[in-house]
């Protein structure tokens, strides 16, 4: 079985040493402790897979992501399932993401799509 996330950014270029990154890289981490409003590199979970995907800058930027591994982990484990982390997060190739509430009915902000 395999599970993809699904949502969707505007995305905007951050210029590091007067270069502008055109294709940002969001990524997605599983959490190992509960998020407490700061991240820090070391609540990555380093067990699971994380999963990157190059996203072009611009509005309205359907994004889909793999996450089976991620899933899987916490399927073999509840008690390690602490949540998702989304965004630009390790520096390498960064942008500025900000989800957006209006890419789904009711004002979700993304969804799990599985496939058996």
């Amino acid at each position: 079985m395999s599970f993809y996330l699904d949502f969707y950014f505007d995305v905007a270029a951050r210029e590091i040493d007067g270069y502008l990154e055109e294709t940002p890289l969001v990524e997605v981490y599983a959490l190992k402790s509960e998020f407490g409003g700061r991240l820090a590199p070391t609540q990555f979970d380093d067990q699971s897979v994380p999963t990157v995907r190059n996203v072009l800058v611009g509005e309205n930027r359907r994004v889909v992501i793999d996450i089976t591994e991620i899933v899987r982990s916490y399927a073999q484990d509840s008690d390690a399932n602490h949540g998702l982390i989304i965004g630009s997060l390790t520096g390498a190739r960064v942008g500025i993401f900000t989800m957006r509430t209006d890419g789904f009915p009711e004002g979700a902000v993304a969804r799990v799509t599985f496939f058996d």
